[in-house]
């Protein structure tokens, strides 16, 4: 375990799929903390079918063994129209849970050319001086299923086009029934 370090990501998770909670697992393994910022918690839509709570159920259900109240803090982030505010209420949450500490911020993101997150947080790094910042990416290499890349957007179409045996592979069993579910009431 790396002491000292903080792992942040800032995800939807609409839903929480296996590649998700592999990072998640090797992160509370070696860090001292695993920070989750899950975004888009104040809208519920079509591209967004789950609440904030119950994204953060779906988590602590998936990974109760590796889950220590003080090593994985899985907060909220609204949507707001302006950028700005958005990193700033991230960098608020951020200094609420590490500000008095010496811990290195490791901020993964999936793509810099085209993740949101990446580019906002990145744009308001230099208002951060005094702390160690590092931007990681995270490898999506091979992470297909029957040739469908692996993530919620795809999900959330393998769900609306009823295809549950294929989204059953992508999504971990403990949450697989609450999904179909939820999403079987929303769209009879």
């Amino acid at each position: 375990m790396q002491k000292n370090t903080i792992w942040i990501f800032i995800w939807r998770l609409n839903p929480p799929h296996i590649w998700h909670v592999k990072i998640l697992e090797k992160s509370l393994k070696e860090n001292s903390k695993t920070i989750l910022f899950l975004w888009s918690s104040n809208i519920i839509d079509e591209n967004n079918p789950f609440s904030f709570e119950e994204r953060k159920n779906f988590l602590y259900l998936i990974l109760k063994k590796e889950v220590d109240e003080n090593k994985l803090i899985i907060t909220n982030i609204d949507d707001v129209p302006d950028d700005k505010i958005w990193v700033e209420n991230i960098w608020k949450k951020i200094f609420e849970v590490v500000w008095n500490t010496e811990n290195k911020l490791n901020f993964y993101f999936w793509d810099f050319e085209n993740d949101y997150a990446y580019k906002a947080i990145k744009e308001f790094e230099k208002y951060l001086w005094f702390r160690d910042i590092y931007y990681n990416l995270l490898s999506r290499e091979n992470s297909q299923i029957e040739g469908v890349p692996i993530s919620s957007t795809n999900i959330r179409k393998m769900l609306k086009n009823w295809q549950y045996e294929l989204v059953k592979k992508f999504i971990d069993e403990k949450i697989f029934e609450k999904i179909i579910e939820k999403f079987d009431k929303k769209h009879k």
